[in-house]
């Protein structure tokens, strides 16, 4: 038994170190200021649909994006992203874009947030109106700027 006792405490003599080192090392995240900046880049978002900018609309993913649309392969990349927009806006015109925050997290240079979105269009080609609602699940990511761009961004419809 005091075998056993000795092994458990070395062992556990080891391992603490390791452990606090690694939470030390995560660097502390303010999730109230994480929400701002989610706040921020879902108000570009909707500005860049509304107002036909994908300047816009690349510039707040982060290079490395991958975007998870549904019915269509995952595009990989800011280049991808950018040649989907362009042509998502060549085929409609939206007239608003809605997306509500629902919960948040942060964790060092990783967040996420989860929530809804809303949004009004014209398809170009006949004039036919659409009304879309879903949800949504983003990953952000700081970058060495300090700023946080969409990483990962995986959404879907509510109705089909």
């Amino acid at each position: 038994m005091k075998k056993q006792t000795a092994i458990a405490l070395v062992g556990l003599l080891v391992i603490l170190p390791l452990l606090l080192t690694s939470c030390a090392s995560m660097a502390k995240t303010d999730v109230d200021a994480f929400r701002r900046a989610v706040e921020e880049i879902w108000e570009k978002y909707s500005e860049a649909l509304t107002n036909g900018d994908p300047g816009l609309f690349v510039a707040i993913h982060a290079e490395d994006v991958v975007k998870m649309a549904p019915g269509a392969p995952a595009g990989m990349g800011s280049q991808a992203v950018e040649k989907r927009i362009r042509g998502g806006l060549e085929t409609m015109e939206f007239e608003d874009f809605s997306i509500k925050l629902e919960e948040v997290e942060a964790f060092g240079d990783l967040g996420f947030a989860r929530g809804t979105y809303t949004y009004t269009a014209t398809v170009r080609a006949n004039g036919q109106t659409i009304k879309f609602d879903g949800k949504y699940l983003t990953v952000f990511k700081k970058q060495p700027d300090g700023s946080w761009k969409i990483y990962r961004d995986c959404y879907n419809s509510n109705t089909q």
